[in-house]
């Protein structure tokens, strides 16, 4: 629970310094370079099978403050608005993340897969499983957690390799602002 908490709340701060890169910008032209950075960067993500992490900052580029510029969006070149619609293909949640799941099955290591899908799968599998049958222990209910925990944790076999560089390194650890919906208009 703890750990789930604290995933939350990393994808939320990651959403939220996102969306305010892009919103503490003056001019639509400025603004349009940042999210064109953004985009790249979610494109790299992408090719190194961090959909955690890309997760996070689509979310912050879709948090209505941002959304809603339509002169900024306009003022991003055709090919990253291409990519962006790409992603946002890949990351959708309907038919329970298909194309996302797609992707990730054919995924190698290293690979962060997006944990709210494992979670939210853990979840209607505790919900939608009895713990017990005819008081005896439900193991399908076990295979099937064991499942999602296997099929989330199989890609911790090879580490990322990246050479550290001071100051980003501390600076992303520390995501500094986390601004309010208020702030962020």
């Amino acid at each position: 629970f703890q750990l789930e908490i604290h995933l939350e709340n990393s994808l939320e701060s990651l959403s939220m310094w996102i969306a305010s890169l892009v919103t503490n910008e003056d001019r639509h032209y400025f603004r349009a370079k940042s999210i064109n950075k953004v985009i790249n960067i979610c494109k790299e993500l992408e090719n190194l099978h961090n959909y955690n992490t890309l997760m996070g900052i689509l979310a912050g580029l879709n948090i209505s403050a941002v959304h809603r510029m339509k002169k900024t969006f306009k003022k991003v070149p055709k090919e990253s608005v291409k990519k962006f619609d790409e992603l946002m293909d890949l990351m959708k949640p309907e038919s329970s993340y298909k194309n996302y799941r797609a992707a990730l099955s054919a995924a190698s290591a290293p690979c962060l897969p997006y944990i709210g899908t494992a979670l939210t799968d853990l979840t209607f599998i505790d919900e939608g499983n009895p713990d017990r049958i005819d008081s005896k222990i439900n193991f399908k209910l076990r295979e099937l957690t064991y499942k999602v925990i296997r099929q989330t944790l199989q890609y911790r076999t090879a580490p990322y390799h990246f050479q550290t560089v001071e100051p980003i390194h501390t600076f992303l650890q520390e995501v500094p602002f986390n601004p309010s919906d208020d702030e962020l208009y």
